[in-house]
């Protein structure tokens, strides 16, 4: 699949991730520490597959044309993003494209699989 391209049931797969996630944030109450201007999970890096690249691609679009502003920001945060993990990104930071893991040296990977934090730093709740 090309990026940007998406299948034509994508709508109805994300409406149906949208009403589950809508019941577990219900069913939760005030043990999601998830809300705006919360960091605990959604400021780090995850992965992505190409249909979720489409989809931030046509949303970012879309934005650029309602709210052209908030799109800079999000691009300079982007941006921003990528400058601060460069270092640590076992591939290649501006194609987004991994090394191939067998051809580094055993002592670069485990270097690279040491977390620069204390392991449960993102469990902590929020204040």
């Amino acid at each position: 699949m090309r990026i940007g391209a998406r299948p034509t049931r994508d709508h109805a797969l994300v409406q149906i991730v949208d009403a589950a996630l809508a019941d577990a944030t219900q069913r939760s109450g005030h043990w999601l520490a998830c809300r705006p201007g919360c960091a605990q999970c959604c400021m780090g890096p995850f992965p992505i597959n190409q249909l979720d690249a489409a989809r931030l691609q046509n949303g970012l679009r879309n934005l650029e044309e309602l709210a052209p502003e908030r799109a800079a920001r999000v691009r300079q945060r982007a941006h921003e993003s990528v400058a601060r993990l460069a270092a640590e990104f076992p591939g290649d930071p501006d194609t987004g494209l991994l090394n191939d893991l067998r051809a580094l040296p055993m002592m670069s990977l485990v270097r690279r699989s040491i977390p620069k934090r204390e392991p449960a730093s993102f469990m902590r709740r929020v204040p």
